[in-house]
């Protein structure tokens, strides 16, 4: 059934201990914190003696009040992660939030995307943004396949012009990383080098002369 609550009735939340809040998306990220349990709408809580594995959580919406506990803080931000979903729903359909308990842990513990970045590079702005959804999808790995969308320091020429310098990559790693996403860049081995190869610089390592597919193994 209904609860009391509306998507826009959730401002206030207390968090016993003063825990620091997770990543939150749009509907719950100007959440004020307040002194008093019974004046808030949303309880916060970090239990690593939930009995479920890491980065599970439950979360209680009762008729006036919701509680969100996570087994770390992980769990805490997927907790959030799944309340905007049912706050967007019930936005969307102009209802009060459903009564509900959940219960969620993944079953995987590396749940990774990857990214093929090598052939073309979106705005910056995308990527930020991606990771706020993947976030919402509960992802915490992205494989980044760079190649030449790096600004490599010791052999600049190696970039693309559309390539992220080294402090770009780190703020983009650093936002993922407080939404529990980590980034891991996929470079290739021998082969898939015509990004390096294609220079007259470098083209002594190519295993055949006439190809930029392939450094020369024995070089």
């Amino acid at each position: 059934g209904p609860s009391k609550l509306k998507y826009n009735d959730i401002v206030h939340y207390f968090a016993p201990g003063g825990i620091d809040l997770p990543a939150r998306g749009e509907l719950l990220n100007n959440l004020q914190s307040v002194s008093s349990q019974s004046a808030a709408q949303i309880i916060c809580r970090i239990d690593t003696s939930l009995n479920m594995p890491p980065e599970g959580y439950t979360l209680e919406i009762s008729r006036k009040q919701i509680n969100a506990t996570g087994r770390d803080r992980a769990g805490l931000l997927y907790a959030f992660m799944t309340l905007e979903q049912l706050m967007e729903d019930a936005k969307e359909q102009e209802i009060p939030l459903p009564l509900c308990n959940i219960r969620d842990f993944p079953s995987l513990s590396y749940r990774a995307i990857h990214l093929d970045m090598k052939h073309h590079m979106e705005k910056t702005e995308y990527y930020y943004q991606l990771i706020d959804m993947l976030a919402r999808y509960k992802i915490n790995g992205i494989i980044a396949e760079v190649e030449d969308k790096l600004g490599y320091v010791r052999r600049p020429m190696v970039a693309s012009a559309d390539a992220l310098s080294i402090e770009e990559w780190q703020q983009l790693s650093d936002y993922a990383d407080e939404r529990f996403i980590e980034i891991s860049p996929l470079i290739q081995g021998l082969g898939h080098a015509s990004y390096i190869l294609k220079h007259d610089k470098y083209k002594f390592l190519r295993d055949d002369p006439e190809s930029d597919w392939a450094f020369n193994p024995l070089l």
